[in-house]
C-alpha cells in the first residue's frame, strides 16, 4: 500500500512527540528520584542525630541574650567551627539592628557617641573575639560529633553583673582601692550597673586580657582595653605632654611637676597593654619640673603608629612613691620604641603602684 506525503508528514509528527513525551517523563522522573534520593539521604542524617540537636532547642537558652549556636562534624573541633560561625552570624545580625537604633536616637541627643562607638566595635570584631563561650551539649553519634555552644551577649560591665549573679553564694562586695582605676571609663561603667566601684585585678593570659573581680575572670575585647586609658593628676604630681594630637613622626616631650620629696619612676603603656620604663625610682628632694627625655641630650620622643594599624593611642603614667619600687620586670625603652612579647605588664604595674602618688596623660597618633 502507497502512503500519501501528506499522511507521511502527520505518522512523523506524530512520533516526534510521542519521542518527546517520554524525553520529558523520563528526564522528571530521573530528577524526582534524584531529588528523593537526596532528600532521604539528609532526613536520614538528621535521623541519625541526638534530638536536641535536630530540635535545635536547649533548656539553658532561656534570656535573650544568650546566643545559641550548633554545629556537627566529623571531630568536635570541626562541629565548634560550625556553631561559633552560627554564633557570630547572629551577633552581626543583632548588632547591625542595635547599632542603626542608636545611630538615630544618637541624632536625637537620646544616646551618647560612645555607647555608639561600642556597639559598632563590637560588629566590627565579633568574628575574631568572640569570648565567653560555653559548651552546653555535645555528644558523639554514628561517627559524627555534635555540639550546641552558648555565648553571652553582653557589654563587659553588663557580663561582670550576669557572672557575679550566677555565683548567688559567692557575696562579693570588695570596693575599689585604686584611684587610678576610679578615672577610666570602664570603672564608672562598673560603678553604673553594679552600683558600686569593685575591687578589680587585670590579668594576661593566653593573649588576652582578662579582668578579675573576686575570683571571676571576664575577658576585655582589645577595641574596650583603651577604656582603662586615663588622664589624672594629684596634688604632689602632674604630667603633660607637649602635644597631645600627633602626627606619625611628630616629635613631642613630657612635662613632670613634682611638689613632693620621693622616688619617681615614668611608665609608656601601649594600646595593647605592653609597658616599658622610661624612668625608676628617680629621687627627687623638693619642687622639681622634669622633661623627658632630656633635651641636652635627645631630640625628644617620636609618634609611631604600629603597623597595620591607622592611628594609635599611648598612656604615659608617672608615680611618685614614698620608697623605692621593685619594677625590675619592666624592660627600659629600646631604639625601635617597641615593648617584647613579656612585656604584657599593665595590670602588675596597677598593682605595683597602689599608695603612691599617680598622674598620666595619653597621646593621640594619627598618620
Amino acid at each position: 500500500m502507497k502512503v500519501s506525503a501528506d499522511t507521511s508528514v502527520v505518522i512523523y509528527s506524530m512520533k516526534s512527540i510521542i519521542v518527546y513525551t517520554l524525553f520529558v517523563i523520563i528526564l522528571f522522573t530521573g530528577c524526582g528520584t534524584y531529588s528523593n534520593e537526596k532528600r532521604a539521604s539528609k532526613e536520614k542524617l538528621m535521623d541519625q542525630a541526638p534530638k536536641w540537636y535536630h530540635s535545635q532547642k536547649i533548656t539553658t537558652h532561656s534570656k535573650p541574650f544568650e546566643i545559641v549556636g550548633f554545629g556537627d562534624g566529623e571531630t568536635f573541633e570541626d562541629a565548634k567551627i560550625k556553631a561559633k560561625n552560627e554564633i557570630a552570624k547572629q551577633i552581626q545580625t543583632i548588632l547591625k539592628s542595635q547599632y542603626s537604633i542608636k545611630e538615630y536616637y544618637s541624632s536625637n541627643e537620646k544616646q551618647d557617641n560612645y555607647n555608639v562607638r561600642i556597639q559598632n566595635n563590637i560588629s566590627e570584631k565579633t568574628t575574631v573575639e568572640l569570648d565567653d563561650i560555653v559548651i552546653i551539649r555535645s555528644e558523639f553519634r554514628n561517627d559524627r560529633a555534635y555540639i550546641a555552644l552558648k555565648y553571652i551577649n553582653l557589654p563587659t560591665a553588663h557580663k561582670v553583673k550576669y557572672k557575679l549573679d550566677l555565683n548567688v553564694d559567692y557575696n562579693y562586695h570588695g570596693t575599689n582601692e585604686s584611684k587610678y582605676l576610679s578615672k577610666t571609663s570602664l570603672m564608672k561603667n562598673l560603678k553604673l550597673v553594679l552600683g558600686y566601684e569593685p575591687q578589680m585585678t587585670l590579668v594576661y593570659k593566653n593573649c588576652n586580657w582578662y579582668i578579675v573581680i573576686g575570683q571571676i575572670l571576664t575577658r576585655l575585647p582589645s577595641f574596650e582595653l583603651i577604656d582603662l586609658w586615663a588622664g589624672c593628676e594629684s596634688k604632689a604630681l602632674k604630667i603633660k605632654s607637649t602635644k597631645n594630637s600627633l602626627s606619625e613622626g611628630d616629635i613631642f616631650h613630657l612635662k613632670i611637676d613634682i611638689y613632693e620629696k620621693g622616688y619617681l619612676s615614668l611608665f609608656n603603656v601601649y594600646q595593647t597593654g605592653q609597658t616599658i620604663i622610661l624612668l625608676k625610682n628617680q629621687l627627687i628632694n623638693n619642687n622639681t619640673q622634669l622633661t623627658y627625655p632630656d633635651i641636652e641630650k635627645y631630640i625628644g620622643l617620636e609618634a609611631n603608629i604600629p603597623k597595620n594599624q591607622i592611628n594609635s593611642m599611648d598612656l604615659y603614667i608617672s608615680v611618685l612613691c614614698c620608697d623605692k619600687k621593685d619594677f625590675s620586670r619592666y624592660e627600659p625603652i629600646d631604639n625601635k620604641h617597641l615593648a617584647s612579647q613579656q612585656s604584657y605588664l599593665f595590670g602588675d604595674l596597677l598593682e605595683n603602684i597602689k599608695g603612691c602618688h599617680i598622674a598620666s596623660d595619653i597621646v593621640h597618633m594619627k598618620p
